[in-house]
């Protein structure tokens, strides 16, 4: 079962073909879900998850557990604080948010207009639910990343899946 993450986002990736990738399982202890990663995108294990760069540091993402509910707000701090750490500016108000669920877990997408030293980047922050596990997943992708690589960000979200049986 794949999880939709982003309408707008996802409506492209569905017209995509598969990305050579790795697959991760998330929480690393007992995983309840799945993400393909680009091959040639080296992630980073973190305490809660894993993030990555692409090759040229224009896009950033990162999938982490945030556990129960309660740790959900501590996980969204530590996110604004990383992207700040790397330059994004995201003090100003969200453009949009949006709360659905779909195939039967609990979705929320908070999207913003963003700036850094090269200029405008598009960070989406969504939060998702599966069983009782709570995940945030961090996007931001700058206005110089390349059209083959924002594809593969479509390609990596896409791939995200329930595991059999954790719903």
């Amino acid at each position: 079962m794949k999880i939709f993450l982003t309408s707008a986002l996802l409506t492209l990736a569905l017209a995509l073909g598969s990305v050579h990738a790795k697959e991760f399982q998330l929480p690393e202890k007992a995983p309840v879900l799945s993400i393909d990663i680009p091959d040639d995108w080296e992630p980073d294990q973190t305490d809660k998850g894993i993030e990555v760069y692409n090759e040229d540091m224009t896009i950033y993402a990162s999938i982490e557990s945030a556990g129960d509910a309660a740790g959900v707000d501590g996980l969204i701090a530590r996110m604004r604080d990383t992207l700040k750490e790397q330059g994004k500016k995201i003090d100003g108000l969200p453009i949009t948010k949006r709360e659905t669920t779909v195939a039967g877990i609990k979705v929320n997408e908070i999207t913003y207009e963003s700036q850094d030293e090269a200029g405008p980047v598009k960070i989406i922050a969504t939060t998702l639910q599966v069983g009782d596990v709570y995940f945030v997943i961090a996007v931001a992708v700058s206005k110089d990343a390349d059209s083959d690589d924002r594809e593969l960000v479509l390609k990596m979200l896409n791939s995200i899946a329930v595991l059999k049986g954790k719903k």
